[in-house]
């Protein structure tokens, strides 16, 4: 198109030069119909070339897509009592010996349920296989699966490297049991803020097409389906994270829920160290000090509301990681919270000013999802504290809940409101997921220095 442009451009200016101003009205009336009749051509040319374009990518689309519909797969979980599909998936051929890549909550409910689910793989020509899960890797979201009887040497060859920005690359699946589908979409690099490195896809990943994978127009594969938030603004899990669980899960001699185990907490490990090294800048709030930026993959939003009905103002500040590891549909864990409010009133008692931050004490939570079958009930502690560094007094609350399958992983809420301040009060919540001991108590320390 920029060509064409150009070669206009260049020729109008041939023909500005071929019909000077002293040419007679009539030469110049034909001039202006060629330039006309240039133009036209031209443009004409430009719209023939974009439609080819557009015809050219549908072409690769379907040309793609009826090159390797037979190394895509349906992943079913079965419930063994009724019968019937419990959830679907996607997955894909990667290897000639059956091995397919997926995502692990495809698989998770039989992987945490084995005796009430099992798996099947169905192909494109409707042929149902069983399957059993080999490897995974819970924080990355991924699983591998093998066909019980491998049905072709036909498989999908991972790509060398990621795409450039901007480039088009196409997303397989089957959403919603209506059939394999291809979404040609845009590679847009890695998300920001992201801890994970999850890749931001310019198309619509919709459910069923998790664990489908996203090639380039080789027809290589650069990434994996993992989530969608709408508006053709989904998340593919990166090539090197599906590289290095095949390098290390086909080895592992590890059950399943060891493998998970593990992956918890050398990942929780290495996110808290990245923590810990963040500057925690400090920051006013009303008159409090508050924590600031803490490092890159915690983002901050802020808002103040003058609440004339309750009569009281309110500025409040939460900080929280975008990217969450899931365990199970009740279960997820890998989130930091922080949240801040201040709160000042001329006109409440002092009754009912308390109780107000009673209230705002009373709505806060764990800011992870976590079923009573995967965790303890709260154990928590309550009291008066006062800062090293001035005299205000905070009743704060310590509470812990322990998960049933990774023992030694906690989460941790905490809450603390100042009591002694007339009229004013900074109220603080932080949850932990997924956290241990030694963690969680250095983390407790370093908020109260920088919290004042």
């Amino acid at each position: 198109m920029r060509q064409l442009q150009r070669e206009l451009s260049f020729l109008t200016q041939r023909f500005q030069k071929l019909c000077p101003l002293s040419f007679q009205q009539v030469a110049q009336q034909l001039c202006r119909l060629q330039l006309r009749r240039l133009t036209g051509g031209l443009l004409l040319m430009a719209l023939v070339s974009s439609n080819g374009l557009l015809a050219q990518s549908t072409q690769d689309a379907s040309q793609l897509f009826q090159s390797y519909q037979d190394r895509l797969f349906q992943i079913r979980t079965i419930d063994i009592a009724s019968g019937s599909k419990a959830s679907i998936g996607s997955g894909f051929a990667i290897d000639s010996e059956g091995t397919i890549a997926t995502n692990y909550h495809v698989v998770s409910k039989y992987i945490l349920h084995p005796d009430e689910y099992y798996l099947e793989a169905l192909t494109f020509d409707k042929k149902k296989i069983p399957i059993d899960v080999i490897s995974i890797d819970v924080v990355n979201d991924l699983a591998l699966v093998k066909l019980d009887s491998p049905i072709s040497k036909d498989f999908l060859s991972l790509a060398i490297s990621e795409p450039q920005k901007g480039e088009q690359i196409f997303s397989l699946g089957n959403p919603r049991d209506l059939g394999m589908t291809v979404v040609p979409g845009t590679f847009n690099g890695r998300t920001a803020h992201s801890y994970y490195g999850r890749i931001l896809f310019s198309g619509s990943v919709n459910p069923g097409m998790s664990g489908g994978p996203v090639i380039n127009n080789k027809g290589e594969v650069i990434g994996v389906n993992v989530a969608t938030s709408g508006n053709q603004i989904s998340f593919l899990v990166p090539l090197d994270k599906l590289k290095q669980l095949l390098e290390t899960g086909k080895s592992s001699e590890e059950s399943l829920s060891e493998q998970a185990y593990d992956q918890l907490k050398t990942n929780q490990n290495l996110l808290m160290q990245r923590l810990f090294e963040g500057q925690w800048q400090p920051m006013a709030l009303g008159d409090a000090q508050v924590i600031g930026e803490l490092t890159g993959f915690i983002s901050c939003w802020g808002e103040s509301n003058k609440r004339r009905e309750e009569q009281f103002n309110e500025v409040y500040r939460r900080c929280k990681n975008s990217e969450y590891i899931y365990i199970a549909p009740d279960f997820y864990t890998g989130i930091i919270e922080m949240e801040f409010f201040w709160y000042e009133s001329e006109k409440l008692s002092n009754w009912q000013f308390y109780k107000m931050l009673n209230d705002s004490f009373a709505s806060a939570s764990a800011g992870n999802m976590a079923g009573e079958e995967h965790v303890t009930e709260f154990s928590c502690d309550d009291e008066f504290v006062q800062s090293d560094n001035s005299k205000h007094i905070s009743k704060t609350i310590y509470c812990v809940r322990e998960y049933k399958q990774f023992p030694g992983l906690y989460d941790v809420l905490f809450l603390s409101s100042t009591v002694n301040l007339q009229q004013k009060a900074l109220v603080s919540h932080y949850t932990i997921s997924g956290i241990e001991q030694k963690q969680a108590e250095q983390f407790l320390k370093r908020f109260m220095e920088q919290v004042q």
